[in-house]
This record gives C-alpha cells, structure tokens and sequence, in this order.
C-alpha cells in the first residue's frame, strides 16, 4: 500500500546514504561476525547450504559443490552438503549425489528441491552458498556466505569486500578462481576449522 511505503521512505534513503542495501542496512554483520558464525557451525551438523537452480547453466558449480565436499567427507565427519532449489536437472543432480553417497557409504549430499520459504535452512546452516539475494539472505542472517558463480568462486561476503561484490550483484562475474571441486574444498574447510572470514 502507499501509506506503508511512504511510512518507511526516510529510513530507506539513510539506508542508501549508508551504501547498504535497504533491506541489510540496519543487519549488515559487524566485523568478526561472520568468522564467529562459523565456528558457531562447527557445533552444528556440519550443514551446508547452497542456493541455486537446478539447470544447464548451474551445473558445473552445483556438481564442483557435490564433489567438492566428497572430497572432505573423510576428514569432516560430521559434513552435510543441502542442496536447495529446483529446476530441469533436478533429477540429474539427486542421481549424482545419490552415487556420491553410495561410494562415500553414507549421506554427506541431500538435494532437498523447492522450498517456499529458504530462511529457516539458512539460519541453521554453519554456512551458505549462492549468488544475489541468497547471499544478501545468509548475511542478513548471520550466516558466512560465499559467492559461487556459474563460472568463478567471487569469495566470502565480508565487510571489507562487501561493495566490491555487491557491484557485481554477488554473482561471482570478472572476479576470484574458476570453479572446481578442490576450491570449493579449500573453502569450506575454512568452515570446518572456524577460520575468521571477515576482516
């Protein structure tokens, strides 16, 4: 309705004065908060969560994701990767985490499909994965987000880099390493040890 739009329109542009997105201005994490949030997640279940349609263009990055934490599922007991969306390969990835399991002899990937409402497996994950407003919803959460493209891994969200990738609407476009499964690692082993992501 009008009359709610205009009751907020001075906070909102204090909110882009502040360079923040609207919705995050007021929950955008101070520094030290994400690093505390994930080694928060290491009491959890191990639970990570990527954000993404299932289709063509996504499938090199939801597969990196699948093997990548294959590859630490012998040194990261506890590990669960959640995969959260939908789309025409659908199937195809619950078929590759299916195998993936199997070999591992236990379930380290969960392809979960559609859920209407995502905030609830974000505010439980140790951290998330995604591109725009997944990220924009893991850090208005609390959660360590990290930018994974359809191409390129653009990095963990923080403070310092925050604008920089928010340029780019956190797609992970024109910036960090090519996407494969040792990276992905690499990088969620930084969950796993709790290291500081935010500086």
């Amino acid at each position: 309705p009008a009359r709610r739009r205009g009751g907020h329109r001075g906070r909102g542009r204090a909110r882009r004065r502040a360079g923040a997105p609207p919705v995050l201005a007021a929950r955008l994490p101070p520094p030290g908060l994400l690093g505390q949030a994930a080694a928060a997640g290491r009491g959890s279940d191990g639970g990570i969560l990527f954000l993404s349609r299932l289709d063509r263009d996504r499938r090199r990055a939801v597969g990196a994701a699948m093997d990548g934490a294959a590859l630490l599922a012998g040194e990261w007991p506890a590990l669960r990767l959640r995969i959260l969306g939908t789309g025409r390969e659908l199937s195809r990835a619950r078929r590759r985490a299916r195998a993936i399991n199997a070999r591992l002899g236990r379930e380290v990937v969960t392809v979960l499909g559609w859920a209407d409402d995502p905030v609830p497996w974000i505010a439980g994950a140790a951290a998330v994965l995604g591109v725009g407003r997944c990220v924009l919803e893991a850090i208005a959460a609390g959660r360590p987000a990290l930018v994974v493209g359809s191409e390129r891994i653009g990095g963990w969200v923080t403070t310092g880099n925050f604008h920089d990738l928010q340029r780019a609407n956190f797609s992970g476009r024109g910036a960090g390493p090519a996407i494969t499964a040792a990276g992905l690692a690499a990088e969620l082993r930084r969950v796993r040890d709790g290291a500081v992501l935010d500086g």
